[in-house]
């Protein structure tokens, strides 16, 4: 790890510089102040309360579920240009063909203001699509906070889709399609080159949203 000069560890007292932000919390950590933990992408590093907390929890033994809990994905569709890039690369991640229709996330256009709206799974709080699944296929992960589907238990009724209320579950060839964070590296983030779509740490959402406010300001200004 690089040394982070002019940033002092973020633990109360601790004259150090930081040398990593935990993977959780973001708090800047110097080297004492580190706990590290080894994973499959490298060394995970975390504040010594966070990484109580994934001890006593479980999560040191789940790693996907470690990757998920502290991101999310921002969507900004007045960044969006339109090229549909996400829609090519979650569909040859997930069927390995670029096929619009197989897509777990869409760009909506309107042609005549110039518009494009992204679409894409919000993963709600108390998710309405869940509720109405009469098969248990449909399942909200009470740790990450994620709608996950099970296709073997999916039935292919499409209740869910009617009872989404932001129209972010599709049907392609009477398959269900809904957006599985692909394990915890969304491509459609990966590959944006507008920015448009973020997979970024919670801790920094207010950060990054202040800056999309800023940009809406100005484009609506135009």
């Amino acid at each position: 790890m690089s040394e982070k000069y002019n940033v002092k560890c973020g633990q109360t007292g601790c004259p150090n510089n930081a040398v990593a932000d935990c993977y959780y919390c973001g708090i800047p950590l110097c080297d004492t102040h580190s706990r590290k933990l080894e994973s499959s992408k490298g060394t995970e590093i975390y504040c010594p309360a966070c990484y109580t907390y994934i001890s006593v929890s479980g999560l040191k033994d789940r790693e996907l579920d470690r990757k998920l809990i502290p991101n999310i994905l921002l969507v900004n569709s007045k960044k969006c240009t339109g090229c549909r890039t996400c829609e090519l690369i979650c569909s040859f991640v997930h069927i390995k063909e670029f096929n619009y229709e197989s897509s777990a996330i869409r760009v909506s256009k309107n042609e005549e203001w110039g518009i494009n709206n992204l679409v894409v799974c919000r993963h709600c709080e108390n998710p309405e699509c869940v509720k109405v699944c009469p098969s248990d296929a449909l399942t909200k992960n009470k740790d990450t906070g994620f709608v996950s589907l099970d296709l073997e238990k999916c039935t292919n009724c499409l209740l869910c889709i009617d009872a989404c209320p932001y129209h972010s579950i599709f049907a392609n060839k009477g398959r269900i399609v809904i957006c599985d964070m692909c394990g915890g590296e969304p491509m459609c983030a990966k590959y944006c080159s507008a920015e448009a779509i973020e997979w970024i740490k919670k801790y920094k959402i207010g950060e990054r949203r202040q800056i999309v406010h800023v940009i809406n300001q100005e484009t609506e200004g135009e």
